[in-house]
């Protein structure tokens, strides 16, 4: 299941913006094939960060993962096009790259119900309560 829709493309960047990408003959039709590859793409890319965390795909997709997708596809569609070059592309894709550098670091969390990495505010560990606890005398000695 892909994060976002071609729909969801065409009205971030426009029909004409999506046809001019995609279309390798004449820049007036939109490739759905071109399109949906770069879905894929972009998807694959996020699952690279998220995996951490989370078991990937997301399902339900949140929000912010579904702009994700729109925003890294919209850029590799213009990666399409060397002499193409959006700066509103460009920064909505760096914004979304720190982001899921920030997700993949544990310094932001999506609102999934599926996380991994949810463990009711605990940490994780494989020690129990009868583990060997050393003093401060015990310690010294190592000094």
């Amino acid at each position: 299941m892909a994060y976002c829709i071609s729909t969801d493309i065409i009205n971030a960047l426009s029909a004409v913006t999506v046809a001019e990408l995609t279309d390798d003959s004449q820049g007036t039709t939109i490739d759905n094939t071109v399109l949906s590859a770069k879905i894929a793409e972009a998807d694959a890319f996020i699952n690279t960060y998220l995996r951490s965390q989370h078991t990937v795909p997301i399902s339900p997709v949140p929000e912010s993962v579904k702009m994700f997708s729109i925003h890294i596809t919209s850029k590799f569609l213009f990666d399409r096009r060397t002499q193409a070059e959006d700066s509103q592309v460009e920064a909505n894709y760096e914004t979304a790259l720190e982001k899921l550098k920030k997700i993949a670091h544990h310094e932001l969390t999506i609102d999934d119900s599926e996380s991994v990495a949810n463990t009711g505010g605990f940490y994780r560990t494989n020690k129990i309560a009868t583990d060997k606890v050393y003093t401060d005398t015990e310690l010294d000695k190592f000094i």
